[in-house]
């Protein structure tokens, strides 16, 4: 009996084919999965819940520090300089009465010495025009006595009232000198009129300097101010000084690494309001205990940071920054959720924080984050629980 043979590889594909009907067949037969709603995205958003504080307001902004007392060093003698204190230099510090320069006192002593001498002639001159006087007085009355008939009263001439007027004016003149030269001969020493920091110099041992130069810069230390241009909408919102004390301020910088603070309050406001950007300037004064608790001192041409205290406006709720819209609205989220669209007065902003009046209650939701699409009512899920 003869076989059939089949060709080569023909059994395997048969097997391959087999399988994969049978595959094709099992995924037909499978029962379909029940068919479920699809749940709808809500949008996430971040919100902020309102407080029942009534925040202050606080205004910033930033100027650069000045000294209030800022002097030349300027002799009103001349001379050769014989002394300098090491704080007369650029940066160096120095107390109030502190020696900063001593010029040659030389010349000056002799002039004391001969002012010394006038006015000891002037006082001979004046006792000799004195008793001149005197004599000359006592000889009219001995001849008026001896006279025939009555004499008229004596002239100022014959009283010698001219002489004793030169003698009293050259006396005076003689004291004058000589106050003037012991009053050059103190100028010879120059000192601190007060506590303070020397900007430059320009003067050494050795040099010779004349009255009415300029030899050095300095400033006092210890009267810092402060000058920070503000809009004049922003002066609504503080103390200007008057009937009572300007609004407190904290100064700040970073110094040395570290961050440093100093307090001082408002003194003035400056005269001049620019017209073209609406600014004033105001000036700070800081104190001193405040710059010893900050551990170091205002230096002149600081530039600093002023944080001004301000007034409470009643009524009114701080919210972020990133809750106030463009259009000057918030979006609110209520307690089912959905999402209202409230308008609000704006009563004042900053970089982090806006300050609104509305009918927006302690408690309410407001939304921080941004949204592409909103629409009144639309339903939102929170994310977190907001600044709680």
């Amino acid at each position: 009996m003869s076989r059939m043979s089949l060709p080569r590889g023909v059994l395997p594909l048969a097997i391959v084919a087999v399988g994969l009907i049978g595959a094709v067949a099992m995924i037909a037969l499978r029962p379909s999965p029940p068919k479920r709603p699809a749940s709808p995205v809500l949008p996430v958003v971040e919100i902020f819940t309102v407080t029942d504080e009534t925040p202050r307001v606080v205004v910033t902004g930033y100027g650069n520090v000045a000294a209030r007392e800022r002097i030349s060093i300027v002799p009103q003698v001349s001379g050769v300089v014989l002394g300098k204190s090491p704080a007369l230099a650029s940066g160096g510090s120095f107390a109030a009465g502190d020696t900063l320069l001593r010029i040659d006192t030389a010349d000056y002593e002799l002039a004391v010495e001969m002012a010394a001498a006038q006015v000891a002639r002037g006082e001979y001159e004046m006792a000799r025009a004195e008793q001149e006087a005197e004599i000359a007085l006592r000889e009219w009355i001995q001849v008026k006595e001896g006279a025939a008939k009555p004499l008229p009263e004596p002239n100022s001439l014959v009283r010698h009232e001219p002489q004793l007027h030169l003698a009293r004016a050259d006396l005076a003149s003689a004291a004058a000198g000589l106050a003037k030269a012991r009053l050059d001969l103190e100028r010879c020493t120059i000192t601190a009129p007060f506590a303070g920091r020397v900007v430059q110099e320009s003067v050494d041992v050795g040099q010779y300097v004349r009255a009415g130069s300029e030899l050095a810069s300095i400033y006092a230390a210890e009267t810092a101010e402060v000058t920070v241009p503000l809009s004049d909408a922003d002066l609504a919102f503080f103390d200007l000084p008057g009937d009572g004390p300007g609004a407190r301020v904290e100064i700040s910088t970073d110094f040395a690494g570290s961050e440093r603070r100093w307090s001082g309050r408002i003194v003035r406001v400056g005269g001049v309001l620019d017209e073209r950007s609406r600014m004033v300037d105001v000036i700070i004064a800081v104190d001193g205990e405040g710059e010893a608790a900050a551990g170091a001192r205002l230096l002149d041409g600081m530039f600093v940071s002023a944080a001004i205290e301000g007034r409470t406006v009643p009524g009114a709720r701080g919210i972020p920054r990133s809750g106030l819209r463009p259009d000057g609205t918030v979006w609110t989220v209520d307690d089912q959720d959905l999402l209202r669209i409230q308008a609000v007065d704006i009563v004042r902003m900053d970089r982090e924080e806006a300050l609104i009046l509305s009918d927006i209650e302690p408690g309410e939701r407001v939304v921080v984050s941004q949204l592409d699409v909103v629409t009144e009512g639309m339903k939102v899920r929170v994310a977190g629980g907001g600044n709680q």
